[in-house]
C-alpha cells in the first residue's frame, strides 16, 4: 500500500465542532483559571503577548515526551516511520502558543512535548501535562521565564527565546493555517483503520498500533504537525517546517529539520466551506507523478 509521509505519520479522531476560525483569528479569550484577584485586563495581555512560535537554545528537558513519538521523512512506505536523530551540535528548539490554547514544545534534542495551556496569573502559565511557567517577561521581540516540571516542579529551565517570523500573513495562509482532521475520503481510506508501525532510531520495530484518527496542523509561524492517535491516545507525531512554494501560489512545501535533504510538496486543490483538499508530492524530484489525493475537514 502506498503511503505519503506527511498524511501518513499521524492518527486519532479529534471530532470536534467545526468553526471558521483560524489560528491567526481572534480566539475568544485566554483559558485563565478564574479566582478572586482575576485581573482580566492583564491575562488579555499576557495571552495576547504569548502568541506565536519562541526560539531557543540550549535546552533540554529531562522530562518523558508528550506521549508522541518523533518522527521524520525517513518514511518507510509500507507503512511506519524511521525516527531521525538530531545533530549532536544542533541543540536548538521552540515554544510555540496557539489562540486554540495549544503549546508546542521542542527541545534542544528534538524531544516533542505538547498539550493545552491555561494562564494563572499575569507572568504564569500552566503547561499541561509539563509544567508551569513563571516570571514570563517581554522585551521587543524576545520572551524570558522559568520553566517548573518534573515531580512536584522539582526541575527548572531558565529560558530566553526570540520570537520567530512569520511564513506570512494574507489571506491564504490564514485559511490554511489551523486543525484538520484527515477524512476516509479519496486516499484516506488507505490510512484510517489501518496497522501503523513505530520504529526507532536503529530501524527496529517498538510498536503497532491501529490508526483510527489523523490530524493535521499548520500555523503561520511555519509550523507543521502531522499527529497520529489510536482510541483518542496520541501515538505518533511528525514535527516539521513548512513555506509556500516559491513559484506556485496553489503549492507549499514541507521538510524536516533533521532530515533536510526531504522536501515533500502538497497542491491545494480546494478549499471551500471548511474542507480542504490537497494532493501530497511526497518526492516530487524523484517522483513527480506520483501523490496522494486528501480530503480534510477542519477542527475549527
Amino acid at each position: 500500500m502506498r503511503k505519503s509521509f506527511v498524511l501518513a505519520v499521524a492518527v486519532s479522531l479529534l471530532v470536534c465542532a467545526c468553526s471558521k476560525k483560524s489560528d491567526n483569528d481572534n480566539n475568544p479569550g485566554p483559558d485563565p483559571n478564574p479566582g478572586a484577584n482575576n485581573n482580566t485586563a492583564a491575562l488579555n495581555r499576557l495571552y495576547a503577548n504569548l502568541q506565536g512560535k519562541w526560539g531557543f537554545s540550549n535546552i533540554i528537558l529531562q522530562a518523558r515526551q508528550s506521549a508522541a513519538i518523533k518522527a521524520s521523512t525517513k518514511f518507510n512506505r509500507m507503512g511506519g516511520l524511521h525516527i531521525q536523530a538530531r545533530a549532536a551540535d544542533d541543540k536548538t528548539g521552540y515554544i510555540e502558543f496557539t489562540t486554540d490554547s495549544t503549546f508546542l514544545l521542542e527541545d534542544g534534542e528534538g524531544k516533542y512535548y505538547t498539550g493545552k495551556y491555561s494562564l494563572k496569573d499575569s507572568t504564569t502559565a500552566e503547561l499541561k501535562g509539563l509544567g508551569t511557567l513563571t516570571k514570563i517577561n517581554f522585551s521587543q521581540n524576545a520572551i524570558s521565564f522559568t520553566l517548573s516540571y518534573g515531580a512536584n516542579g522539582a526541575k527548572t529551565a531558565t529560558v530566553a527565546g526570540t520570537k520567530a517570523t512569520p511564513v506570512a500573513t494574507d489571506d491564504r495562509t490564514k485559511s490554511l493555517c489551523r486543525l484538520w482532521y484527515l477524512t476516509a475520503e479519496e486516499n484516506g481510506k488507505d490510512f484510517i483503520g489501518e496497522e501503523t508501525e513505530i520504529y526507532d532510531e536503529n530501524g527496529d520495530l517498538i510498536e503497532t498500533f491501529i490508526l483510527d484518527s489523523l490530524t493535521y496542523r499548520a500555523t503561520i509561524y511555519g509550523t507543521y504537525v502531522v499527529e497520529q492517535y489510536s482510541k483518542k491516545v496520541l501515538k505518533q507525531s511528525s514535527v516539521m517546517n513548512w513555506k509556500w512554494h516559491p513559484a506556485n501560489s496553489e503549492r507549499f512545501l514541507y521538510w524536516d529539520s533533521n532530515y533536510d535533504q526531504h522536501v515533500g510538496e502538497v497542491l491545494i486543490r480546494s478549499f471551500k466551506d471548511n474542507v480542504l483538499k490537497l494532493s501530497d508530492y511526497y518526492d516530487p524530484v524523484e517522483s513527480p507523478d506520483e501523490h496522494d489525493d486528501f480530503t480534510l475537514k477542519s477542527v475549527y
